[in-house]
């Protein structure tokens, strides 16, 4: 069973390679998360695994963990639409040539 500071230290690993990601997204480029979704969930599983205190605790780093996945994902999705809207646009322009 994994310390609460190897917890911590998972938690800002992740947090950091979304910030990474975030800010990359901005200049244009795609920075992949290895298998995020499994870590968080071996990470909440680990946190779950502790002793009440410590699991409580690290409720905090967890929620802003999650925050920013979720801006992150909201991000992504708005640079697809608009993505999406630029082809579609192209597209039209290329028929009416």
């Amino acid at each position: 069973m994994p310390t609460k500071e190897e917890v911590v230290s998972e938690i800002e690993v992740m947090a950091a390679e979304v910030t990474a990601a975030r800010e990359g997204l901005l200049k244009g480029q795609i920075i992949n998360i290895p298998n995020i979704n499994a870590r968080l969930d071996t990470t909440c599983q680990d946190a779950v695994e502790l002793e009440p205190e410590e699991a409580i605790s690290l409720r905090p780093q967890l929620d802003s963990l999650l925050e920013d996945l979720r801006t992150f994902a909201a991000e992504v999705a708005y640079i697809q639409e608009k993505v999406a809207a630029i082809h579609k646009q192209e597209a039209e322009n290329a028929k009416e040539t």
